[in-house]
């Protein structure tokens, strides 16, 4: 049986529906980007105090809604796949691109099989030539979700406290995400009292506002480290589906170059954290010690064997690390080494390309 097409009404610009044809509509099955908190086709805040993981935990989650190879970057999973565009203007494209190398590094993801395009250049979309840039990346890409990060960057010259320049500016996002079918994710700060910096009506655009706030430095049993622990509350929904409060502890690691995002439903639930940071130590130490066995590792690290052969799983089921045999004894021996990282491997071949165009430049310079 052939669906019968719906009647509209009204001018053609604006089409309107009746109510047994709204009425008989099907919400979609995949309402959401990441359940229960980014909506497809919606307007979300996400807000907090500075420094507290907000570009983090958001950029990996959107990040993993961008992965073909369905992997979970920033803790929270997403609900089906689509291309996202990230415009963070805090820090250099290079720091931008440092970021997503720890998320890869950490799940060890091709960077090729993200739907992942982001800039660092400031972008102003209260002027007509930035108006105008932002709607040609819309429909040049059309992706399914945006993130702009932080939201002063993006109107220069705003009043933040101004109802009427809020208002102007919302009401035209809103109407790029009905034209577009996206979603816009806008990261914004607190006052000094805690709450929402500026105008009520960015507030009030908002489909699903979601707050952040860190306890910072807190012991974890079984860690050796002290961890910023991040409370996420959504204290607005317009959907079904609103989300409880939740837990994302970052294990971010500068000397491995990974960022591991561990989600808890309370403070307590910590048994994985430990887990995760005894994987990423074992990963660093054979970084230096390649094709060491189980036991080296045990005496070196101070680790049961349980907890070795634990990490070696972790690791093993990312395709970081694999078996070798040590032959550098009389008889070969197990050990373990470490596998180089997809996104590794990808930045030496751009990096060998720079630099064979450079050299082949010098060339034609030498010969002109």
């Amino acid at each position: 049986m052939t669906q019968q097409k719906m009647k509209l009404y009204g001018p053609l610009n604006y089409p309107l529906y009746s109510a047994s044809e709204m009425a008989s509509m099907k919400v979609p099955d995949n309402r959401w980007i990441i359940p229960g908190l980014i909506p497809r086709c919606g307007s979300i805040i996400v807000y907090g105090p500075g420094n507290e993981y907000k570009t983090w935990i958001t950029l990996g989650a959107l990040l993993s809604f961008g992965s073909e190879e369905g992997k979970i970057f920033g803790g929270i999973a997403p609900e089906g796949l689509g291309k996202v565009v990230a415009i963070s203007t805090e820090g250099m494209i290079e720091d931008f691109g440092e970021r997503l190398q720890y998320f890869f590094r950490a799940q060890n993801a091709n960077p090729n099989q993200v739907e992942f395009f982001g800039s660092t250049n400031v972008l102003p979309l209260n002027r007509p030539e930035g108006m105008k840039t932002f709607r040609e990346i819309l429909g040049d890409i059309r992706p399914e979700a945006v993130l702009l990060d932080p939201y002063i960057h993006f109107f220069p010259g705003m009043n933040e406290n101004s109802t009427e320049d809020a208002g102007q500016i919302t009401a035209w996002l809103k109407e790029l995400i009905q034209e577009f079918k996206t979603s816009i994710t806008i990261i914004h700060h607190t006052n000094k009292g805690g709450t929402m910096r500026g105008s009520v009506v960015l507030y009030d655009w908002a489909d699903s506002s979601i707050s952040f706030s860190a306890e910072r430095k807190k012991k974890i049993k079984g860690c050796e480290n002290t961890y910023d622990v991040v409370r996420l509350d959504q204290d607005k929904n317009r959907f079904r589906g609103r989300m409880d409060s939740f837990y994302v502890v970052p294990q971010i690691e500068d000397e491995t170059g990974t960022a591991f995002f561990s989600v808890v439903k309370a403070p307590e639930d910590q048994d994985q954290l430990a887990a995760v940071e005894n994987a990423s130590r074992i990963w660093s130490y054979l970084q230096l010690k390649p094709g060491i066995s189980t036991a080296r590792i045990q005496k070196d690290l101070n680790r049961g064997e349980d907890k070795v052969l634990e990490a070696m799983t972790f690791l093993t089921d990312r395709g970081m690390v694999e078996k070798v045999l040590n032959v550098r004894g009389r008889e070969p021996e197990p050990g373990w080494r470490v596998i180089p990282t997809k996104t590794d491997l990808i930045r030496a071949i751009f990096r060998a390309m720079r630099e064979q165009e450079s050299d082949l430049g010098n060339l034609i310079d030498a010969r002109s």
